[in-house]
Protein backbone atom coordinates (compact mmCIF):
# COMPACT_ATOMS: atom_id res chain seq x y z
CA UNK A 1 0.00 0.00 0.00
CA UNK A 2 1.45 3.42 -1.22
CA UNK A 3 1.28 6.19 1.44
CA UNK A 4 -1.19 7.89 -0.57
CA UNK A 5 -3.72 4.99 -0.50
CA UNK A 6 -3.11 4.36 3.00
CA UNK A 7 -4.14 8.12 4.08
CA UNK A 8 -7.27 7.72 2.23
CA UNK A 9 -8.02 4.36 3.80
CA UNK A 10 -7.81 6.02 7.02
CA UNK A 11 -9.67 9.53 6.01
CA UNK A 12 -12.65 6.91 5.06
CA UNK A 13 -12.40 4.93 7.86
CA UNK A 14 -12.13 7.93 10.63
CA UNK A 15 -14.45 10.79 8.38
CA UNK A 16 -11.28 13.09 9.24
CA UNK A 17 -10.28 15.39 6.06
CA UNK A 18 -7.26 13.72 3.96
CA UNK A 19 -5.21 16.63 4.33
CA UNK A 20 -5.75 16.10 8.25
CA UNK A 21 -4.54 12.74 8.07
CA UNK A 22 -1.92 13.53 6.19
CA UNK A 23 -0.81 16.14 8.90
CA UNK A 24 -1.09 13.91 11.65
CA UNK A 25 0.79 11.39 9.54
CA UNK A 26 3.87 13.35 8.86
CA UNK A 27 4.20 14.85 11.99
CA UNK A 28 4.27 11.31 13.77
CA UNK A 29 6.61 9.97 11.71
CA UNK A 30 8.25 13.35 12.63
CA UNK A 31 8.46 12.67 16.24
CA UNK A 32 9.21 9.00 15.60
CA UNK A 33 12.84 9.71 13.78
CA UNK A 34 13.60 12.63 15.94
CA UNK A 35 12.67 10.24 19.10
CA UNK A 36 15.24 7.42 17.88
CA UNK A 37 17.53 10.05 16.43
CA UNK A 38 18.42 11.03 20.02
CA UNK A 39 18.86 7.14 20.94
CA UNK A 40 15.33 6.48 22.23
CA UNK A 41 12.44 4.04 21.24
CA UNK A 42 8.99 4.47 20.70
CA UNK A 43 6.22 2.18 21.96
CA UNK A 44 2.68 2.34 20.20
CA UNK A 45 0.76 0.34 22.00
CA UNK A 46 -0.74 -3.13 20.13
CA UNK A 47 1.98 -2.35 17.08
CA UNK A 48 5.02 -2.08 18.01
CA UNK A 49 8.46 -0.86 19.29
CA UNK A 50 11.29 1.76 16.84
CA UNK A 51 14.20 1.88 18.03
CA UNK A 52 17.62 2.69 16.81
CA UNK A 53 20.59 0.12 16.45
CA UNK A 54 24.00 0.43 15.62
CA UNK A 55 25.43 -1.38 13.09
CA UNK A 56 28.01 -3.73 13.61
CA UNK A 57 29.35 -3.16 9.91
CA UNK A 58 32.83 -1.97 10.20
CA UNK A 59 33.47 -2.92 13.83
CA UNK A 60 36.93 -4.71 14.71
CA UNK A 61 35.79 -7.01 17.09
CA UNK A 62 39.07 -8.45 18.14
CA UNK A 63 40.15 -4.60 19.08
CA UNK A 64 36.56 -3.63 20.43
CA UNK A 65 36.77 -0.83 18.86
CA UNK A 66 34.22 0.95 16.52
CA UNK A 67 35.38 2.41 12.87
CA UNK A 68 32.43 4.78 11.31
CA UNK A 69 31.69 3.72 7.65
CA UNK A 70 32.51 6.85 5.73
CA UNK A 71 29.41 8.74 5.31
CA UNK A 72 27.03 6.90 7.26
CA UNK A 73 26.74 6.96 10.68
CA UNK A 74 26.20 3.45 11.55
CA UNK A 75 22.73 3.97 13.14
CA UNK A 76 19.49 1.95 11.71
CA UNK A 77 15.93 2.58 12.04
CA UNK A 78 14.72 -1.24 13.67
CA UNK A 79 10.58 -2.10 14.09
CA UNK A 80 9.68 -5.03 16.31
CA UNK A 81 5.90 -5.46 15.78
CA UNK A 82 4.03 -6.56 18.66
CA UNK A 83 3.10 -10.16 19.23
CA UNK A 84 -0.50 -8.64 19.40
CA UNK A 85 -0.02 -6.96 16.06
CA UNK A 86 1.81 -10.29 14.39
CA UNK A 87 -1.20 -12.67 15.85
CA UNK A 88 -3.62 -10.13 14.42
CA UNK A 89 -1.83 -10.14 10.84
CA UNK A 90 -2.06 -14.02 11.02
CA UNK A 91 -5.60 -13.91 11.97
CA UNK A 92 -6.65 -11.63 9.14
CA UNK A 93 -4.44 -13.51 6.19
CA UNK A 94 -6.24 -16.18 7.41
CA UNK A 95 -9.55 -15.14 7.04
CA UNK A 96 -8.91 -13.43 3.23
CA UNK A 97 -7.01 -16.91 2.37
CA UNK A 98 -3.56 -14.68 1.78
CA UNK A 99 -0.99 -16.77 1.99
CA UNK A 100 2.35 -14.68 3.78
Amino acid sequence: MKNSELLEKISEKTGVPVEVVKAVITECTDVIVETISSGDSVVITRFGRYYPMRETRGANLAEKEWKEPAGDTGIKLRFRASDKAQRRVVSLAEEKGTSL
